[in-house]
């Protein structure tokens, strides 16, 4: 029921995108604030939609923190999601984008339109100054500028990494600093089409005040955004599941790495059975608490999208079920293929109640194998 919710909320989407363009287009001929009418009033079609058909509700949080006018900001960023939510609460936001973004069908035009800050991110320190530059423009023009200082999205769970732009705004425009934490990637993750039932939680935080030493800015500014954003995320997780629970997770990061398809971890191209086809030990065995891999080496590809599951994607997968890889004390697969099963795989998961069970699966999606025929 998820999947088929997950997808026509994706249509609503990108069906709003092109009703939205075509319909409100003659705002591109007016004053920017005609086009930004637009913008705000998509936002909340989006969340509408979102709510209703996808069982995903948005919530803002401190908005007696929210600034209204000149100002800078700095969110947490795990989804498309975050891009769309502020538009909705924001009376002028001007956020700090891609510049190949700029082509696309309405985003792209209602973005160039409104003066969002563009940025060609392949020019690094040219990048950087001409981002100053457009966001002084953008500052003394009294809007709210919105920059995400990991870049991009990132995965829940995943080891922040902020970049130095934000320090540069921040030290440029002489501006107090509003964090923003998300919960965003939970209900709506960085990659694949699946969007999940609950609350996502964007909340404003006291804004740092400005004229800190660089260093100082920054660290505040992580612990301010990693420890809210980690309080949202923060319900506690089941360490003791149903075995049926834990078999289940298995399965399902076992089944996307050997359909080939990996929405979870956003790559398309893996052959896991292929791979070990061609191999003469005719098998990897993957054990994904560690990344590590066992039988074939794999390809460089191959070997990238397995640690991503192993990083990323268990975390992911647990969290939706409400606990954590710690639940596990081993997790592995075993592809393989031969002239009896074709592609099969097999899966070992074991918990700290030292329960266990080994499971056979035939082609992929994986169909189980009963008891009597699994070897």
């Amino acid at each position: 029921m998820t999947a088929v919710r997950s997808l026509l909320f994706v249509a609503w989407l990108y069906l709003s995108m092109a009703l939205f363009a075509v319909g409100l287009s003659p705002a591109l001929l007016l004053p920017y604030r005609a086009a930004m009418w637009v913008i705000r009033g998509w936002s909340r079609f989006v969340l509408f939609g979102l709510r209703w058909i996808a069982g995903v509700k948005v919530e803002f949080r401190g908005l007696e923190h929210r600034p209204e006018g000149a100002a800078l900001l700095a969110g947490k960023h795990q989804s498309m999601l975050d891009v769309i939510a502020p538009f909705a609460v924001l009376p002028d936001n001007c956020f700090i984008m891609k510049k190949e973004l700029l082509p696309l069908p309405f985003f792209g035009w209602f973005a160039w339109k409104t003066g969002m800050i563009a940025v060609d991110r392949s020019a690094h320190s040219k990048a950087l100054k001409e981002m100053v530059r457009q966001a002084r423009t953008r500052h003394a023009q009294g809007r709210q500028i919105l920059i995400f200082p990991e870049g991009t999205r990132a995965p829940v769970g995943a080891p922040p990494d902020y970049k130095p732009g934000i320090a540069a705004l921040y030290r440029d425009l002489d501006s107090p600093c509003t964090p923003i934490a998300t919960n965003s990637g939970v209900h709506w993750p960085a990659h694949g089409f699946r969007r999940y039932p609950g609350t996502v939680v964007y909340e404003f935080l006291p804004a740092i005040p400005s004229g800190l030493k660089r260093a100082e800015f920054m660290a505040l500014l992580e612990e301010r955004i990693e420890g809210a954003s980690g309080s949202l995320l923060a319900t506690p997780p089941k360490l003791r599941l149903k075995f049926g629970e834990l078999k289940s997770i298995g399965h399902n990061i076992s089944d996307s790495l050997a359909s080939g398809v990996g929405l979870l971890i956003g790559h398309y191209e893996m052959d896991v059975f292929g791979e070990a086809k061609r191999s003469p030990e005719g098998f990897i065995e993957v054990d994904f608490l560690t990344g590590r891999t066992s039988g074939a080496t794999p390809s460089a590809a191959l070997k990238k999208a397995i640690a991503e599951y192993a990083n990323s994607g268990l975390d992911e997968i647990c969290m939706r079920h409400g606990t954590t890889r710690d639940v596990f004390t081993a997790l592995t697969t075993r592809f393989a293929v031969d002239a009896v099963y074709g592609d099969h795989f097999k899966v070992t998961v074991r918990d700290h109640h030292d329960r266990s069970s080994t499971d056979s699966f035939v082609g992929h999606p994986g169909r189980l194998l009963p008891s009597r025929r699994q070897s």
